[in-house]
């Protein structure tokens, strides 16, 4: 396995719609969802590609933190959350895993901390294949075994 990641592995932002969207009947939330879908594709045109499935949208760019900064006052949206997309297979999830913490650990490095401990946290979304205490456990005893670190539950 390579070191460090050099480059970030981060090639997602994931927007989460604001608490009162998710809970209209189906007809007034497709129609905001929409709405927030245009401003957020006009504010990211030139960084991505822009996604709306329900209930989200996906950015998906290199450059996520800019993504973040220029949606950070957009109205009804609820969150952001940088991420790196991969397959939805426990092997490649955990090969990912690896490449997230090489990368913020060596960012936080050159800030002058040490950072030995870490946690996963897991929300599945689309599939049915694994569950999110198998991620938790076996993605955390991956990045734990690559990379020495202990586990901060």
């Amino acid at each position: 396995m390579e070191t460090y990641a050099e480059k970030s592995p981060l090639n997602t932002v994931i927007v989460r719609l604001s608490g009162e969207i998710p809970i209209k009947s189906e007809p007034v939330r497709s129609h905001w969802e929409k709405i927030l879908y245009k401003r957020v594709k006009s504010r990211v045109f030139d960084l991505g590609n822009v996604i709306r499935e329900r209930g989200r949208i996906y950015v998906y760019t290199d450059q996520p933190y800019e993504v973040i900064k220029r949606l950070q006052t957009l109205f009804g949206v609820s969150s952001f959350s940088p991420a790196a997309k991969c397959d939805a297979e426990l092997e490649q999830i955990k090969i990912m895993a690896v490449k997230v913490a090489q990368y913020h650990i060596r960012k936080l490095m050159e800030k002058g901390i040490n950072a030995r401990t870490f946690a996963i946290v897991s929300k599945k979304v689309l599939t049915d294949k694994f569950g999110t205490t198998e991620i938790r456990y076996d993605v955390g005893a991956f990045v734990k075994n690559e990379l020495g670190l202990e586990v901060n539950l």
